[in-house]
């Protein structure tokens, strides 16, 4: 598309859940191998601007605490971006 990271996650978060986000600073960047293609994630630190979610195209989300992400589910390249902003070794 053409777009910045910063303007892709913006849009998504617009498109996803009807809410608008000041995107802040790049917090990591992990790089993940599965068999047939990488993942690259960026993890940004954002401010929430709009009140409200709409979660139309999300099957369910919830806020948590840094304390509850243990007991998430998450998978290998998203395990590596928590254990990142959690200053932990992946």
């Amino acid at each position: 598309m053409g777009e910045s990271n910063q303007a892709a996650l913006v849009r998504e978060i617009q498109e996803r859940l009807a809410a608008e986000v000041g995107v802040k600073q790049l917090i990591s960047f992990v790089s993940h191998a599965y068999d047939d293609y990488v993942v690259d994630l960026y993890l940004y630190e954002c401010e929430l601007l709009s009140e409200r979610l709409r979660c139309d195209a999300v099957q369910s989300y919830r806020w948590v605490t840094s304390d509850e992400f243990d007991a998430i589910p998450f998978t290998p390249a998203d395990e590596a971006s928590m254990a990142s902003l959690l200053g932990e070794d992946a």
